[in-house]
C-alpha cells in the first residue's frame, strides 16, 4: 500500500525546471570550443623602422636560430615555465562557471592571453638568454650585453589574440 501512495504522490507532483543562466553559460563556453589564444610576435607585428624587416621574421630568427643568429628560445622557454599556471588560470575561470559565479568568460580568456604577454615579455626583458652575445655584436650594441634586445621593437610588438582554432 505505501509503494502505491508514494507512486500517487510522485504522479500528482509537478515539477519545474528553472533555468537560472546555465543554458548561457553552457552557450557561451561552447562558442569558445574551436578557439585558441596567440600569444607572442604576430603576423600584423609590422616592420622594425630601422631595418625593415618584418617583426614576426626577426622573432622567429631569434627564436630558431639561423646560420648566422644562434637560437634563443624566448617564446619556447616562457611556455615551458608558465603553461602550467596558464592551464590553471583558465581551470580557476570555468570552476568559477560550473559553481555559478559571474564570469565573463571573453574577460577572463583575455586576462589570460594578457598574462602570456607579460611572462613573454618578462623572460626577454629579465633573463639573459644563452648563448652570449659574441664581442663584435656587444661592440655594434655599444657596450650592452644583454640579449634580444636591442632597439626594443620585438619585445613592444608580444601581443595576443583569440582566434579559431
Amino acid at each position: 500500500m505505501q509503494r502505491e501512495d508514494e507512486r500517487k504522490l510522485r504522479h500528482n507532483v509537478k515539477m519545474k525546471d528553472k533555468d537560472l543562466g546555465y543554458k548561457n553559460i553552457i552557450k557561451e563556453f561552447k562558442s569558445y570550443k574551436n578557439k585558441t589564444i596567440q600569444a607572442g610576435i604576430l603576423s600584423s607585428a609590422g616592420t622594425n623602422d630601422e631595418t625593415g624587416t618584418l617583426i614576426a621574421e626577426y622573432a622567429a630568427y631569434n627564436e630558431y636560430g639561423t646560420k648566422d643568429i644562434p637560437a634563443r628560445p624566448f617564446m619556447s622557454m616562457t611556455f615551458d615555465e608558465q603553461n602550467g599556471n596558464w592551464v590553471k588560470s583558465l581551470d580557476s575561470i570555468l570552476e568559477k562557471l560550473v559553481n555559478g559565479g559571474n564570469v565573463d568568460i571573453k574577460k577572463g580568456v583575455s586576462l589570460i592571453g594578457e598574462q602570456m604577454v607579460t611572462d613573454i615579455k618578462e623572460t626577454i626583458t629579465n633573463r639573459d638568454i644563452l648563448p652570449k652575445l659574441k664581442k663584435s655584436t656587444i661592440r655594434q650594441k655599444k657596450g650592452s650585453t644583454k640579449t634580444l634586445i636591442d632597439s626594443g621593437n620585438m619585445r613592444d610588438a608580444i601581443h595576443f589574440e583569440i582566434v579559431d582554432k
